[in-house]
């Protein structure tokens, strides 16, 4: 990573503090086709009319500006970042005060890792931070766990929330 500002390692504290995030994801149920296609992943025909949105709360982990999380490849948010890859998500928690809201909204592009060095490498930092998976991956639940991927969003941006400062005092970074 380019030098960021020093702000980023207390956002990525916080961060790393949690354990789920809330993915924002969009796609449609019409397939999409050749022509009308932007190229974006969206379709642009008359068929592609049904916008299809999903907010999902994921467990993740992080390394740099990684975030890994594995889910069925066949649920809608999965298939909406295979239609589209740029996605956003969100990291905080429960708040019972306005005064002590904290959150991160993060920006960038996702897509399903494929390659086995890549799926390893998710899967230690994974691991790293959620230890007790390890044991839950019996023999029989491995077979149900045939359709689960393993995913990558590479933040580009972070927006940084923090209602103790003042209401409303964001910092925004580029990464």
């Amino acid at each position: 990573m380019s030098a960021l500002p020093v702000v980023v390692n207390s956002i990525f504290e916080y961060i790393d503090s949690k354990s789920v995030m809330c993915l924002s994801t969009a796609g449609f149920d019409a397939p999409e086709t050749a022509a009308g296609g932007s190229g974006d992943g969206f379709a642009r025909t008359a068929e592609a009319v049904n916008l299809r949105l999903r907010s999902t709360p994921v467990f993740f982990a992080r390394r740099d500006k990684s975030f890994y999380f594995i889910s069925v490849s066949k649920t809608v948010h999965a298939v909406n970042i295979l239609q589209n890859p740029n996605i956003s998500a969100a990291v905080t928690e429960n708040y019972h005060n306005y005064r002590e809201i904290r959150g991160v909204q993060i920006f960038g592009r996702c897509a399903e890792i494929e390659k086995l060095p890549a799926i390893a490498r998710a899967a230690l930092i994974y691991f790293s931070k959620f230890s007790d998976l390890k044991s839950f991956m019996q023999p029989d639940i491995l077979k149900s766990a045939l359709d689960i991927s393993w995913y990558e969003l590479s933040a580009e941006r972070l927006i940084y929330t923090d209602n103790s400062v003042r209401f409303g005092y964001k910092e925004e970074i580029e990464l």
